[in-house]
């Protein structure tokens, strides 16, 4: 193993990995550099391999991986199990970042995921990206509960568009999150999705209940090619009445577009965010095909915006 002031690489299998500290951090990134590795005999050993640069790496760890492989290979459940073995044995982890977009992860892989998440008691900042995978309201579920048990959680950013999560999987995610009483950053990604108020309702009560939460990004768009458009002006309500509760947001980022958001529900957001005492910049996207705000409607919800005290900055696509 060779180290240099920014680096640590070493080979494994004829194999270049490096590991990358982030500067002012103690946690390592690390990044695969290959095209036609085996995934199982890579992750079989990232346990001993993580222990063998413990020394250097201290504290925590910050996985980044992006999986480089061709179309006929993906990482899959199996791959994901011995990424999970191996992420359960670090005690110390507090930043995991882990993209796995379009990469045939079901229930079982997320399942066994979430199992070592909640092994991680120091975590306090989560990016994954699940989209476009096979997901189900019981991988979700899994998540949740896993979710809830990060005490220190302060960063979350979840990523689910495309997946076939339902309005049971949505509800038990809400209620992990709101038990994350320190979260200060959520972004949350449901893009093209079978969703209803149902659950999205619910899931704006829930954002509601944390009450550290500064920066907030919410997506919810509908497929524009789809007639089933399920999240209704009852979702748009619960969101105005959270912004209100929430002392401490002062970015919030909604995406509901193409769905059935009448006017009156778009005037009442805008009322909650003139009502609003943190809030400096909101970006809405309520666009649709065809139009269900009018002209003298987006102008009404502008100016109720711009009675808010804190405003600094207003993007809106109605």
């Amino acid at each position: 193993m060779i180290q240099d002031q920014s680096l640590i690489t070493f080979d494994y299998r004829n194999q270049k990995f490096v590991l990358s500290p982030e500067k002012g951090s103690t946690s390592v990134r690390l990044e695969f550099y290959t095209t036609d590795f085996k995934n199982e005999e890579v992750y079989l050993q990232l346990s001993d391999l993580i222990s063998s640069t413990k020394d250097q790496i201290i504290k925590s760890f910050d996985f980044l991986i992006y999986p480089n492989l061709s179309a006929e290979k993906y990482f899959g459940d199996k791959n994901l199990s011995y990424l999970s073995k191996a992420l359960a044995q670090q005690q110390n982890l507090n930043s995991l970042n882990l993209n796995l977009y379009c990469n045939q992860i079901g229930d079982v892989g997320a399942s066994q995921f979430a199992e070592s998440i909640a092994k991680l008691n120091s975590l306090t900042s989560i990016s994954i990206n699940f989209g476009r995978n096979s997901i189900g309201h019981l991988g979700a579920q899994k998540l949740a509960e896993s979710i809830k048990t990060c005490e220190n959680l302060s960063d979350l950013d979840l990523n689910f568009d495309e997946n076939p999560i339902t309005d049971q999987g949505v509800i038990e995610l809400s209620k992990g999150i709101c038990q994350c009483k320190k979260l200060t950053s959520f972004k949350l990604s449901f893009r093209y999705m079978t969703l209803t108020d149902i659950s999205v309702a619910l899931l704006a009560e829930s954002i509601g209940k944390c009450q550290n939460l500064r920066f907030l990004k919410i997506f919810i768009p509908g497929n524009i090619n789809n007639q089933a458009r399920n999240i209704t002006n009852l979702s748009i309500s619960k969101f105005g009445q959270s912004i209100v509760q929430s002392q401490n947001l002062i970015y919030f980022h909604l995406d509901i577009s193409a769905q059935n958001i009448g006017e009156n529900a778009i005037l009442g957001l805008g009322r909650s965010i003139s009502q609003s005492q943190s809030i400096v910049e909101f970006i809405l996207d309520a666009s649709s095909e065809p139009n269900l705000v009018s002209n003298q409607g987006f102008m009404y919800f502008r100016k109720q915006c711009l009675l808010s005290k804190k405003i600094l900055k207003m993007l809106i696509y109605l």
